[in-house]
């Protein structure tokens, strides 16, 4: 992989998975998926977290724009982990087995680009949120390296 996002996830998180792709203009979109069970997360919708390396994109805008449909508005408010600034949003009563998924769009403060997080959580438990936002690192590809299909 391109080596474009690093984060911590707790313990449970046994399965991780990282995916390359290309934004519209060519550049590298490393994504990383961590999860107790990556099955049930992507396919069934349980406690899992979701990373994205995106182009900077105004963070309301992104949460604005990727709403979930089946949970009912939780609210939102600016975030920051000290070296990134941005934007929650929490999406409660979520039809199916999460209770809550909370969205946060962060940009670095060089504004080089913008990190989407998706956190699915089954209950009131938030730790693996905290861990992520406190976690999130954007580190440089490895020279020579291309993202794989």
């Amino acid at each position: 992989d391109t080596h474009g996002l690093a984060i911590a996830v707790p313990p449970e998180f046994t399965e991780t998975n990282t995916f390359n792709e290309f934004n519209d203009d060519g550049s590298p979109r490393p994504m990383v998926v961590a999860a107790p069970n990556l099955t049930e997360f992507l396919i069934d919708g349980e406690m899992g977290v979701l990373v994205i390396r995106l182009p900077l994109v105004d963070p309301a805008t992104l949460l604005r724009n990727t709403a979930y449909s089946f949970c009912a508005d939780g609210g939102s408010g600016t975030i920051s982990n000290g070296a990134y600034k941005g934007v929650v949003r929490m999406s409660d009563d979520c039809a199916g087995p999460i209770d809550r998924i909370a969205s946060i769009a962060l940009v670095p403060g060089d504004r080089s680009s913008t990190v989407f997080l998706s956190v699915a959580l089954p209950d009131d438990d938030l730790t693996a949120l905290q861990i992520a936002i406190a976690s999130v690192e954007l580190l440089e590809p490895r020279s020579g390296t291309v993202p794989a299909h």
